[in-house]
């Protein structure tokens, strides 16, 4: 749907090989349709399969980026997307996987992070976590 409105970039960081495998397998058509797709699976894999001076490029030309599902202070990978955040000091969007929470996304992003709401409620709170 992402594609009717704009080009799409996708990368993906995998927090292991067997996840990477797995991963990789279902989304392989999907990915294959974008005019850029990339995936790594250790810490240093973002920065060695995209590179930092790419990933940039990508973060500033981007009408929009999205971190999804992301868990910051979990991930082995958000060390060089903060930074190039950061650098460029453009806005990004972060959805969290299994109704985990992000603590002040706001504080340790340094106000470029926005976190959009899963639907998931806590203890029967309105709204979502």
């Amino acid at each position: 749907e992402l594609q009717q409105l704009a080009p799409v970039v996708w990368l993906r960081c995998y927090t292991s090989e067997d996840n990477y495998v797995a991963g990789e397998h279902l989304i392989a058509e999907t990915a294959s349709s974008l005019p850029f797709s990339a995936s790594c699976s250790n810490q240093d894999g973002l920065q060695g399969s995209v590179g930092m001076d790419r990933l940039q490029r990508l973060w500033v030309g981007g009408r929009e980026c999205f971190l999804a599902p992301w868990i910051f202070g979990l991930s082995t990978h958000e060390e060089p997307v903060l930074r190039v955040a950061g650098q460029c000091r453009k806005h990004f969007w972060a959805l969290t996987e299994y109704g985990r929470g992000m603590g002040n996304i706001h504080t340790y992003t340094g106000g470029l992070g926005a976190k959009i709401p899963t639907g998931w409620t806590v203890q029967g709170e309105p709204g979502g976590v």
